[in-house]
């Protein structure tokens, strides 16, 4: 089941170029909930979540091939799906 988010994570305040490890967790976690809510399935995939997060951070999609963040990106994203 997906967890509620909050109206104080829903805001659309702009983040920083550089987003803190918890600000890119909570985007891929938003942008989860918001294409499951969608019922867009097609689009429910780790690589378009990334894309979308990516965008929405304004960061490049290079940010997810990092070492760090590959593998805990698609965890994110899973744990996220799984819920």
């Amino acid at each position: 089941m997906l967890r509620s988010l909050s109206s104080s994570s829903s805001s659309a305040e702009p983040i920083s170029s550089n987003p803190t490890d918890a600000q890119v967790e909570e985007k891929l976690r938003q942008t989860v909930t918001s294409i499951f809510c969608s019922e867009d399935f097609d689009r429910l995939t780790v690589k378009k979540v990334r894309a979308s997060a990516a965008e929405a951070l304004a960061i490049t999609e290079d940010f997810f091939k990092d070492a760090k963040w590959k593998d805990k990106s698609k965890d994110i994203v899973t744990d996220e799906v799984v819920r």
